[in-house]
This record gives C-alpha cells, structure tokens and sequence, in this order.
C-alpha cells in the first residue's frame, strides 16, 4: 500500500466537500419546498377564514341577511345601509386582491385561486358590488396588476349582461 501525498489528500479533500456541499443544497432544497407547502396551506387557510367570516354575518344575523338581499337585487338602502354594504364590498375585494398576488407568487393552488375569482366575479353582477369593482379598477387605491384584472371582469360581465 502506498502512502499518499499531500496533494492527494487535498484533492480527496476537495471532492468530498464537493460532495458535502451538493448533498447539503439538495437538503436546502427540500426544506424550501416543505416551508414553501406549508405557507401556501397558511394563506389558502387565511384566505378562506377571512371570507368564512365575512359570510357568516349572512347567517347568523338576519337583519344583515336582508340587508344584503335588498342590496343585491336593487332595493332602497339609507346612507347607513349603503356605507355597510360598500364597506362588506371593499372587505370583499381586500381579500380578492390578496389571493391575486399570492396567486401570482405561488402561494395559492390555481383551482382555489380560480374558484375564489369566478365566485367573486359573479358577485361583480350585483349592482353593489359591480360598482365596488368598477370604483377599486379605477381608483389607483389597488395594484395595477389586480386593477386590470377587474376591468377585464367589468367588460366580461358588462358584455354578458348586454346580451341577455
């Protein structure tokens, strides 16, 4: 058996931090993937928790319940009834924009993302709500990004409603 050099030993050296360093990225890797599930599961949880409560009000209070129906389908609202219904509205849309950009960064599956759009879309058929979303696609107060989105919905659902 012979002796090695000290070269030689640099070099066996050298190839197994190489392979020390591969096996700790690939370890790195998995965590960020695991961290990456486990916040996409948290937003996906506080998206639908959010949304949960704020239509439970429905159910559990039935002077809001028939506010929200009159509201939907076009009855008389006083000041203070047309604030609630506004401000229910731009809760709506707080967490719409929300889950637009956690969509856009991954961190919302796409079949919920889409199930949450098309539900949100078709409450944009609502008077109250349709001019909730026209006022946040043009009023600079949400993202340019989200903005556009809710104009597309606006011309989507105006050129459905001219149609029927």
């Amino acid at each position: 058996m012979r002796r090695r050099t000290l070269a030689e030993w640099s070099t066996i050296a050298d190839i197994a931090a190489a392979v020390a360093v591969v096996v700790s990225l690939l370890f790195v890797g998995l965590q960020v993937r695991d961290n990456t599930e486990a916040l996409r599961s948290r937003n996906e949880r506080a998206l639908v928790d959010a949304l949960e409560s704020l239509e439970l009000s429905r159910v559990t209070d039935a002077g809001f319940a028939e506010l929200m129906l009159r509201a939907e389908t076009g009855g008389a609202l006083s000041d203070v009834d047309r604030s609630r219904v506004q401000a229910l509205a731009y809760l709506y849309l707080d967490n719409w924009e929300q889950a637009f950009h956690d969509r856009q960064k991954g961190l919302i599956d796409a079949d919920i993302w889409q199930a949450l759009d098309d539900w949100l879309t078709a409450r944009s058929r609502h008077a109250y709500f349709h001019a909730a979303v026209a006022d946040a696609a043009t009023s600079g107060t949400y993202s340019q990004d989200f903005a556009a989105h809710l104009r597309d919905i606006l011309t989507s659902t105006d050129s459905r409603a001219a149609e029927r």
